[in-house]
């Protein structure tokens, strides 16, 4: 093969992506997985909850506190749905805002594991919301460095007495 077509990396350019980089690559991909879990969850609170109604012998006056804590439930799984899409593509962007993305993400990935579980969600809204947290958690902190140098772990040396006379 010839030179000319060798593809050699431009100045200034890394050909490798770092540890950070890959870091936000892998948080956003999860953040659009939790994006999808809790969209699935929404319809599925719905469906489950007319099964429920449908299927059982229960006074008349509950139905239609059943059915309303099912549409807060389907309202809370599409809004975190919203979100945790929205926090993907801001992580995926990048930026000096990530660590506020990442406490964002980590405490709405909090409410919408409690929401699945007090209100209505469900077990994928439960999964969504651990890997909304998860997520969020692995943007705000930055990624250890693979090497680190001795010299910023190490505790500083008091300085060498001059030899005596």
């Amino acid at each position: 093969m010839p030179s000319s077509a060798w593809r050699l990396p431009q100045p200034g350019s890394r050909p490798f992506p770092t540890g950070g980089e890959v870091e936000i690559s892998k948080s956003s991909k999860i953040l659009f997985v939790a994006a999808v879990l809790h969209g699935v969850a929404a319809p599925l609170t719905w469906i489950v909850t007319d099964l429920l109604v449908r299927d059982s012998v229960m006074p008349s006056e509950l139905i239609p506190i059943l059915y309303l804590i099912a549409g807060i439930g389907v309202v809370g799984q599409l809004a975190f749905a919203v979100t945790a899409g929205a926090g993907g593509y801001l992580v995926s962007k990048g930026g000096p805002n990530l660590a506020i993305v990442g406490t964002s993400l980590l405490v709405l990935g909090i409410v919408a594991l409690v929401f699945s579980v007090a209100i209505a969600g469900g077990i994928l809204g439960l999964i969504a919301g651990v890997l909304t947290a998860y997520a969020g958690n692995k943007v705000r902190k930055p990624a250890m460095p693979a090497w680190i140098p001795p010299t910023s772990w190490m505790p500083p040396q008091p300085p060498a007495s001059p030899p005596s006379p």
